[in-house]
This record gives structure tokens, C-alpha cells and sequence, in this order.
């Protein structure tokens, strides 16, 4: 071993056995310390040398007596992280201070509690960087920064902390790109960095997210296409990327590889091509949004397999052709948008097996027919949305949207229909 790496790790153990032998007593008077800094600091009354250390509020102990947790979330805490380290307090695994009013940077010396395995500072008013020493932490599972006002991007060094499994940053205008090195988590299962002024492309390395589950990286600035190596993510649950200018069309391997996804977000972005039949292979897919794109082709018809499928989104695009029939099979539909896109002719009669739908949205397409105004079924709470082009279908897909009994939102205006529909559904 060089002696350069040797001396690293000699000094490691080192600390690890200062921490293991550090005094309770210490303990307490570096958490006394740090709250006499806090301004009130109420829900800490317990906090006293009258009461066990082990007894004050949102703190934990080992077996042996020694401060392993400090978790105070929502607890109005007011002040800074300044003096919260102490050399005392090596023996902490989880520090848990979300949904406070903390304020000032995050100190770099938190990096020397080498035992840390939970680290959640989220929801607070911090600002400054990400301690680029945060990469010493090689216990930390989590990391959950979110909903400050930190700046200067995502360290690159983060990518070194190779057992984390949980990475959540967003809601802070972090800036600049998403390293590369992130690639390197193999044990990652959630990346949450939504909303964080991110002005990148996405790398392909993320690819390498093989235990990744949760993908949220909408509300940015990203630009490119998405990468085909994330199809080797086939652990992948929720893939949001809503909200960027992401262009080039959908990797098809994404739907044939990535089997176990529930939810695919990405509206509003660039994207073109056409919705690949290989949809299929996502059963448990729930939720699809890819709304506000420059989708084309038709609508698969291979979606009418989905029973899990929930939402369809598809409002905004390029698509043609007609609503296939096989739409009926996805009985588990609650919500159709197809507004805003070329579509034509008559919806399917199957339309009617849709029993679970509570909003139907087919506005500004070239939908045709006519109707008569018999006495049939009413619809219940409905609403036509823009006023104007409002028609109907041909008698047959009027009574298969009659008889879907739970809809509450109905709009279909904007298409090539005529005829009495308000008068025949009773509104």
C-alpha cells in the first residue's frame, strides 16, 4: 500500500476510535452549546444537565449512552449550523433537521462525522454551497438538501459517496450540470433534483443507476435527447423529465427494458417521433403525460392492453388518425386528454366500457358525426369547456358517453361536430 493512502486510512480509524470513545458528558455540553445559539428554541426545553441526555427531546442513544440521533424536524428551530459539530459527537448517524428556519451555510465540518448515515437539512433557509467534503461520508445512505437557497451546483464529488442511496436536492437554484460522476451510485435508488436551475444535458453515465427507482429531474433547464442507456434501468419506477426543452423522440428501449415503470412524466418538453407500441411491456405502468410535445403517428392501440393505466396525457402534439377502438380494454382510465392534437373521425362505441373515467378532454381535434336527441341516459356533473364548436357524435358514441356514469368533465369543443348534445344530456 502507498504510504500516502496508507496514512488515510490510519487516520480514518483513528477517528473512528475518538469517536467511539468520545464522553456523554461532552456530548451534552456540545448540544447545549449549539443550543444556546438557537433563537427560542422552545421545543428544546427537555435540553438541560437535570435530565439524561439519552431523555431530551429528538435525541437517541446507543446502548453504551452515547448521542447517535438528532432528529428535530418542524421543530422551530431558529439559528444556524455553526456550532452544531463538535468532535464529541462522532458517534451521530442521523442528524434530521428538515422544516425548520435554519439559516447561514452549511458547515464543511459536518464531513468529519465519519458515522453519519443520515443527513436531512431540507426545507430550511440555508444558502451557500455543497460542502464538496460531503465525499468523506462513505456511510451516508441519505442525502436530502432540499428546498434551500443553495448555489454553486451539484459537487461532482458527490459521485464518491459509494453507498449512498438516496439523493434529493431539489428546489434550490443550484445551477450548472448534472456531473457525470453520479453515474458511479450504484446503489441509488432515488434521484430527486426537480427545480434546481440545472443547465445541462443528461448524461448518459446515469445509466449506470442500476438500482435506481425514483428519476425526478423535471422543472430544469436540460436540453438534448434522452439518452437509450437508460433503458438499462430496469429498476426504474418514476421517470419525471417534465418541463425541460429535452428534444429527439423516445428511446423505444426505455418501454421494452424498463418493465416495472408506473410513471413516465415528460410534458412539455421537445420531443417528437411517435409513442412506441413496445408501451405494452410496462404493465404496471399507472400514469403516462406526454402532453405539450411534438409527438406524431397515432395513438397505440396497444394501450387499450394497459389495465393498470390510470392517465393518459397526450394534449398538445402532432398526433393523427383515429381513437382505437381497443381504448375500451383500459378499464382503468380515469383520465383521457387528447385536446389539441389532429385526430378524426368517431369515437369507438368501446369508449362507453371506460366505467372508471372522471375526465374526458377531446377538444381541438377533427372528431366528426352527428346525433339525434333521444331519451336516454343523462350525463351527471358535466362540463363543456370553451362554449363554442359545441357538437356531437353520432348517435352510437353519444350513448357510449352516456353510459359512463362517474365523468365529471367532458370537453369537446373545438372539433367538426353538430347537433342538440346539451339539450340531449340534460345540461
Amino acid at each position: 500500500m502507498a504510504p500516502l493512502k496508507k496514512l488515510f486510512h490510519t487516520s480514518l480509524l483513528l477517528l473512528v476510535c475518538a469517536a467511539k470513545a468520545a464522553n456523554p458528558e461532552a456530548e451534552a455540553e456540545a448540544l447545549l452549546r449549539w443550543k444556546s445559539t438557537l433563537v427560542g428554541a422552545n421545543s428544546l426545553s427537555s435540553w438541560s444537565t437535570a435530565n439524561s441526555t439519552c431523555s431530551w427531546f429528538g435525541v437517541a442513544c446507543d446502548a453504551a449512552g452515547h448521542v447517535t440521533e438528532l432528529s428535530l424536524p418542524n421543530a422551530g428551530l431558529n439559528g444556524t449550523l455553526d456550532y452544531l459539530y463538535s468532535a464529541a459527537l462522532r458517534n451521530l448517524t442521523k442528524i434530521k433537521l428538515n422544516k425548520n428556519i435554519l439559516a447561514g451555510a452549511i458547515p464543511a465540518n459536518i464531513s468529519m462525522l465519519l458515522t453519519l448515515a443520515f443527513l436531512d437539512l431540507g426545507s430550511n433557509s440555508l444558502v451557500g454551497s455543497i460542502p464538496r467534503s460531503f465525499s468523506r461520508l462513505q456511510n451516508l445512505k441519505a442525502l436530502r438538501l432540499s428546498a434551500n437557497n443553495l448555489t454553486g451546483g451539484i459537487p461532482e464529488e458527490l459521485g464518491m459517496i459509494s453507498g449512498l442511496g438516496n439523493l434529493v436536492l431539489y428546489g434550490n437554484p443550484l445551477g450548472g450540470s448534472i456531473p457525470a460522476s453520479l453515474g458511479q451510485l450504484q446503489l441509488l435508488h432515488m434521484l430527486h433534483i426537480q427545480n434546481a436551475s440545472l443547465v445541462s444535458t443528461l448524461p448518459p453515465e446515469l445509466g449506470n443507476l442500476t438500482s435506481l427507482k425514483y428519476m425526478i429531474l423535471s422543472q430544469n433547464q436540460l436540453y438534448g435527447s434522452l439518452p437509450p442507456s437508460f433503458a438499462r434501468i430496469q429498476t426504474l419506477l418514476f421517470f419525471h423529465m417534465h418541463g425541460n426543452n429535452i428534444n429527439g423522440s423516445i428511446p423505444s428501449e426505455m418501454f421494452t427494458n424498463c418493465t416495472k415503470l408506473e410513471r413516465f412524466i415528460v410534458y412539455g418538453n421537445l420531443l417528437t417521433g411517435s409513442i412506441s407500441s413496445h408501451i405494452i411491456k410496462c404493465k404496471e405502468l399507472e400514469f403516462f403525460d406526454g402532453s405539450g410535445n411534438l409527438l406524431t403517428g397515432s395513438i397505440p392501440r396497444e394501450i387499450g392492453s394497459m389495465r393498470n393505466l390510470q392517465a393518459l396525457f397526450l394534449w398538445e402534439n402532432h398526433l393523427t388518425g383515429i381513437m382505437p377502438s381497443d381504448i375500451g380494454n383500459a378499464t382503468s382510465l380515469k383520465f383521457l386528454d387528447v385536446s389539441s392534437n389532429h385526430l378524426e373521425g368517431e369515437l369507438p362505441r368501446t369508449i362507453s366500457l371506460l366505467v372508471n373515467l372522471v375526465a374526458l378532454s377531446l377538444s381541438g381535434n377533427k372528431f366528426t358525426g352527428t346525433i339525434p336527441n333521444p331519451d336516454s341516459k343523462q350525463l351527471p356533473v358535466v362540463k363543456i369547456a370553451n362554449g363554442k364548436d359545441n357538437g356531437s357524435f353520432s348517435g352510437e358514441s353519444r350513448s357510449a358517453i352516456c353510459g359512463l356514469t362517474l365523468l365529471q368533465l367532458l370537453d369537446l369543443s373545438n372539433n367538426e361536430l353538430f347537433g342538440d348534445f346539451l339539450v340531449a344530456s340534460g345540461i
